[in-house]
């Protein structure tokens, strides 16, 4: 199923430099973006974006004062939005920043265009898997052309977990997380282990982190502890187990709890959040563990993995249920660094699993092929995702297991496409 194409409201204050740096582009990407309406005046815009319902505007500073761009992104816009702002307003970068709907915002000079035209991407195409997510069920349940598998679209939690450490876990969710992205659905990584593993792969600093919205709990809190991995965000776990038990041991209702942070991730507009867990049973790895609606367990070829899978699968399914019933076709998990000819095969780990568990294994989702080029990878700061293709293969596999064909890589190439003539044709 393709992905419906993003449909863009546009806002500046001179029509022909909108023209020169993202209409003509919009347009010949047809197979992505359709532009519904261009406004250079705060009047314009309010009738376009009342009449248009656009998933994404792209605004820029300067055709509006300052304050009342402000107040109008605050108060009357309907749909996230994409700034670009003057120099001369960088000091007011935060606090636009802070602005519910604004999801990213670019100071200018400096500015490439095209990059701006991807972050619409991005963000038009997360708000209408959001959207999608409360449409009626009819409409929000799909079925794969030739498959079996429903595609939920909305806000998906997933946890990549394990109970045993050194199966390849943290780099699964890293590079799963990396794809979302890659593909238009803007995903959250969030680290939950200490030190987290996910700073060094990503050759970012262990701080800010976490700590940073469990001090100062609410907007501020939570933007101050995000870092970025070429434009997509990241939160990464307190730097000291110290801390993260300290946290860990605060009641769910706390504002600065580890399910507040999540819940208030969720209230940002991200298509995804993936959680990297530690490999434990401690209330790090069970807190967020409740708030997931997907787990991904991870798993070696190993008679010793597959009885931990079995001993987490029971975890959930018995001892947790109370607390968060997560539906078993919610569970699978995956075989990483697997060989052909591996005498402990997908199947030998299911049925360990299912008799050392409550009887019963998640289904195997994806299989990741070892490959002794990941490591040399790894070192020199790369993801394997982008460099591999039969890592990239298996995570692709992964992804679709959700997103099937509904979302549409980057890369895609447009469809080229009339420019002024069909500019502001239908949907």
């Amino acid at each position: 199923m393709a992905s419906e194409r993003v449909k863009v409201a546009i806002f500046g204050p001179v029509f022909q430099e909108l023209l020169d740096r993202y209409i003509t582009h919009l347009s010949a990407d047809a197979g992505r973006f359709v532009v519904l309406g261009v406004a250079t005046n705060l009047p314009q815009l309010r009738q376009n974006l009342t009449t248009m319902q656009p998933d994404v505007l792209i605004a820029e500073g300067l055709a509006a004062e300052a304050s009342e761009l402000v107040a109008f992104l605050s108060q009357e816009c309907p749909c996230p939005v994409v700034l670009v702002i003057p120099a001369a307003w960088g000091h007011m970068r935060g606090q636009f920043e802070a602005l519910p709907k604004v999801e990213q915002v670019l100071v200018e000079p400096g500015v490439q265009y095209l990059e701006v035209i991807n972050l619409a991407w991005t963000v038009g195409n997360t708000y209408n898997l959001k959207r999608s997510a409360a449409a009626p069920a009819s409409e929000v349940y799909r079925t794969l052309p030739g498959d079996s598998r429903l595609v939920l679209p909305g806000l998906r939690r997933f946890a990549f977990w394990s109970s045993k450490g050194g199966v390849g876990k943290t780099t699964l969710a890293v590079n799963f997380w990396y794809r979302l992205n890659q593909i238009g659905v803007k995903a959250l990584l969030m680290g939950f282990d200490t030190p987290d593993d996910i700073a060094p792969l990503l050759r970012l600093t262990y701080h800010p982190n976490s700590m940073e919205f469990y001090n100062r709990p609410g907007p501020d809190g939570f933007l101050a502890s995000i870092q970025k991995k070429d434009g997509f965000d990241v939160i990464l776990a307190p730097e000291t187990e110290e801390l993260a038990a300290s946290v860990a041991a605060r009641k769910a209702s706390e504002p600065n709890s580890v399910e507040s942070l999540i819940a208030h991730a969720a209230s940002r507009n991200y298509g995804a959040i993936v959680m990297d867990l530690p490999p434990t049973e401690a209330d790090m790895a069970v807190k967020p563990l409740a708030q997931a609606t997907t787990v991904v367990f991870v798993a070696l070829p190993t008679f010793a993995d597959a009885v931990k899978l079995g001993r987490s699968v029971n975890l959930l399914t018995q001892r947790l249920a109370a607390q968060h019933r997560i539906p078993k076709e919610n569970m699978c998990y995956v075989l990483n660094q697997s060989r052909p000819g591996d005498r402990f095969n997908a199947e030998s780990v299911s049925a360990t699993a299912a008799a050392m568990g409550s009887g019963w294994c998640p289904p195997l989702v994806a299989a990741i092929p070892f490959d002794e080029r990941v490591r040399d990878l790894q070192v020199d700061g790369k993801l394997p995702v982008v460099h591999l293709d039969n890592i990239g293969a298996g995570v692709d596999s992964l992804v679709r297991n959700w997103y099937g064909g509904q979302v549409v890589s980057l890369s895609a190439a447009p469809k080229k496409r009339g420019l002024l003539g069909k500019l502001f044709g239908a949907a």
